[in-house]
């Protein structure tokens, strides 16, 4: 797909790019992104639900194989990037290489292992009380400036704040530099990661290293009763992870929970606004807050793309064959839009009956923090609609956040003015 090709497509589907699914991909995967990528989706899905791009990497777009690629044991993770021929000379692609979403049994279930303890549903209900003191805050100053950045201003300070209480040792100073590392390193993971790309995630990875290689040696110095405190000492007395394995483990901790909570929180109030009979049903009947986050989950999911997954054997994938050695990626985006798993799918519906997604991944990669994520969400979005009667949106064309782009779905600014 060539860059000329990709540019000369508009929002609307011309006829030759609704027959055309190398068209369909290249348009969803270059510059310039899509600001409304659905039509896409389902056009690619209804054409060619497994399509082979010509780039070699494999496209699933239905909901079924999207499912079958999170829950089947003939496709893995972790020879993707180790395969990658920049990898020896990566810090990025060697540290991503040690997280557990790029990891594959039993490497993948030791990780997991050493921290699942912190993210049982009593551990998580513990930071409720934390988490709705935060986001009243922020929306104190919401109102008190009549408005703001849904992203800047509300959405992106509240999972890195969470965590870092969660953890400990990093301090509230420290956060911002955390998100900018974490939107600098989530290049390395894209689809397709030029040599820039790769370069400023290969920056971002150094300064995680040094950053976090600091708070574990002061925690070894003066021991804490926090989460990162108890890591510290209990991999000390195991051995469970290696030196690698731990600092990949706090990064993917704060920079995993800060991407796709905070787009949950921005993208969702954003939907809503969008969809005021629906904003209205949430603010009268507030109890219906953690079905209305599952139901935009699945509407506007944070992350549109899975992790490529690579084909252990030859397997059949929606009655398609994928030959051993080939990548993989699911199309979220489009999957949570089929209809054969989901009445009226491009139709936002907080009380549907059909609803669940796949947007916190399923099985052994389902999200670690998947219960924390959904406490930040349900509280941030709640409370945002309870507390305005009035939200007006200042710019209705926002600008994506390209960085992140095409996997994670992010917008440079979302901005309102508010009334209570």
């Amino acid at each position: 797909m060539t860059t000329e090709r990709a540019e000369s497509l508009s929002s609307d589907l011309s006829p030759d790019l609704a027959d055309d699914p190398e068209a369909l991909v290249g348009a969803l995967l270059t510059e310039p992104f899509q600001t409304d990528p659905y039509p896409f989706y389902n056009r690619l899905r209804t054409l060619a639900p497994v399509y082979r791009s010509e780039s070699g990497l494999w496209f699933a777009s239905e909901y079924a194989a999207c499912e079958t690629l999170f829950r089947s044991p003939a496709f893995g993770v972790g020879l993707r990037l180790r395969d990658n021929p920049r990898f020896e000379d990566s810090s990025s692609l060697q540290l991503l290489g040690h997280m557990m979403p790029f990891l594959d049994p039993p490497d993948h279930t030791r990780v997991r292992r050493s921290v699942s303890s912190f993210f049982v549903p009593r551990a998580v209900q513990h930071l409720r009380g934390f988490a709705t003191q935060l986001i009243d805050r922020l929306l104190d100053q919401v109102e008190a400036a009549g408005g703001g950045d849904l992203l800047g201003d509300f959405a992106r300070q509240i999972p890195i704040a969470v965590m870092c209480e969660m953890l400990g040792g990093v301090g509230a100073d420290d956060q911002e530099r955390c998100c900018a590392w974490s939107d600098a390193l989530v290049e390395a993971s894209q689809p397709v990661t030029d040599d820039a790309m790769l370069a400023r995630a290969d920056a971002a990875a150094d300064e995680f290293r040094a950053y976090f290689g600091h708070i574990i040696e002061s925690r070894r110095a003066r021991p804490a009763d926090d989460m990162m405190g108890t890591m510290v000492a209990e991999n000390d007395r195991t051995g469970t992870l290696s030196e690698d394995e731990f600092l990949a483990m706090t990064t993917i901790l704060v920079g995993a929970a800060y991407h796709n909570t905070a787009n949950a929180i921005a993208n969702g109030i954003w939907t809503l606004l969008h969809h005021p009979r629906q904003m209205a049903l949430l603010r009268g009947q507030p109890d219906r807050g953690r079905a209305a986050v599952e139901e935009l989950l699945r509407f506007e999911p944070p992350a549109q793309l899975t992790i490529p997954r690579v084909a252990a054997e030859d397997v059949e994938l929606g009655g398609v064959t994928i030959p051993e050695g080939e990548l993989v990626c699911g199309v979220l985006g489009a999957a949570h839009r089929d209809p054969l798993r989901y009445q009226n799918p491009d139709q936002l519906d907080i009380g549907r009956d059909d609803g669940g997604s796949l947007a916190l991944a399923f099985g052994i990669h389902s999200c670690i923090g998947a219960a924390v994520a959904r406490l930040e969400t349900e509280i941030a979005i709640t409370r945002f609609v309870e507390r305005f009667a009035d939200i007006t949106i200042v710019n209705a064309e926002p600008a994506l956040h390209t960085a992140c782009l095409p996997s994670l779905r992010s917008f440079e600014a979302l901005t309102v003015t508010v009334a209570p």
